[in-house]
């Protein structure tokens, strides 16, 4: 009877050690993909953080606007790249935003310069 129980109680350990493998897998997944994501939105520009945090398309948008994906990209990652207004505006169409909504949360931290 104890070999039995020896075995069962064996065979019930191995099992949640199994299932405590696959979940620290699970968890170190997630806790990669969230360090990753946030490396990615450290080097987001204010209108990619803003197509991200819209959880957009961006080839929906590319379709809709006629506006390549390349750019896109080069919208939402690279600070030296200018969005033009023709550009912001077919953006706000495409993801049935107000363009003025687009507008502020890009300009966000546009300030004038001060006076001396």
């Amino acid at each position: 009877m104890d070999s039995i129980f020896q075995k069962e109680m064996v065979s019930v350990c191995n099992f949640f050690l199994y299932q405590l493998n696959y979940l620290s897998r699970k968890v170190k997944h997630s806790f990669d993909y969230y360090i990753f994501e946030s490396n990615i939105s450290k080097h987001m520009t204010e209108i990619g953080k803003f197509l991200d945090k819209k959880s957009v398309n961006k080839a929906e948008i590319s379709r809709r606007t006629g506006i390549s994906t390349s750019r896109l990209s080069e919208l939402s990652l690279k600070e030296s790249t200018r969005l033009t207004v023709e550009e912001l505006y077919l953006i706000a169409l495409a993801i049935d935003t107000n363009p003025s909504i687009v507008l502020y949360e890009i300009c966000k931290n546009v300030q004038l310069v001060s006076e001396k």
